[in-house]
């Protein structure tokens, strides 16, 4: 939470020369964001239930200049977070929703998500803005494999921080595996793995799970990815 809401991250990853990933749910709308960028940007969205507002907003964001979408999957249910359970009958901010319908007749909200995500979502994020689909959430080499025959440009191994689901891996433990069915299965260059905030692309085969990557290469692992 901040005053000047998700201004300063976005300042931020400008200033040390990052792409930034801005999600359908924030206190600034998604072209005041996209307006305070000043580099690359993508839009992480977490499909609306209401099929109208999830169009609006998916062509707001190919008008407003995000270079891709990435389709979060893994948060269809809500998780039993305990820091926020404990803050319940705490006085918290005004949190308003900065992502809200703007045409006639269309109704939705950024928090209430459609519950049931199937592959026809990927096609349905591609249709609808003609951008390059990255799906988050994934944790297997078959979901990898699987995201491939379905024309993904990339996958983002994520257990969503690790508050979502519980008894799933760790981005960094399935990393290795998704790693080499990328090389042997997509044509170099082509497709990118991220997890951690570390980029891989089957064209580095320097880059790799073996300890900790540090804030520079981390940062020009992230400008090599906006050409996605």
């Amino acid at each position: 939470m901040h005053a000047q809401k998700e201004l300063p991250t976005v300042k931020g990853a400008g200033a040390v020369g990052t792409l930034y990933v801005a999600s359908s749910v924030t206190q600034l709308s998604l072209e005041d964001i996209a307006a305070a960028t000043s580099g690359t940007k993508w839009f992480q969205p977490y499909i609306p239930a209401s099929r109208p507002f999830a169009m609006e907003m998916l062509q707001r964001a190919k008008a407003a200049g995000y270079k891709a979408i990435v389709l979060t999957v893994d948060a269809t249910v809500t998780s039993n977070r305990e820091r926020s359970t404990r803050l319940i009958g705490l006085p918290i901010p005004n949190l308003a929703l900065g992502n809200v319908p703007k045409t006639s007749g269309v109704t939705g909200n950024a928090m209430a998500m459609k519950a049931e995500l199937s592959w026809d979502d990927v096609a349905f994020c591609r249709e609808q803005t003609g951008l390059p689909v990255i799906v988050k959430g994934i944790l297997s080499a078959a979901q990898v494999l699987e995201a491939q025959r379905r024309g993904c440009a990339a996958v983002w191994l994520s257990n969503h921080g690790g508050r979502q689901l519980g008894n799933v891996p760790s981005a960094m433990t399935v990393l290795p595996r998704s790693r080499d069915v990328c090389r042997s299965s997509w044509t170099a260059g082509s497709i990118a793995v991220r997890a951690c905030s570390a980029l891989l692309r089957s064209a580095l085969p320097t880059w790799h799970s073996d300890g900790p990557c540090s804030m520079a290469r981390r940062s020009a692992a992230c400008r090599a990815s906006t050409s996605i």
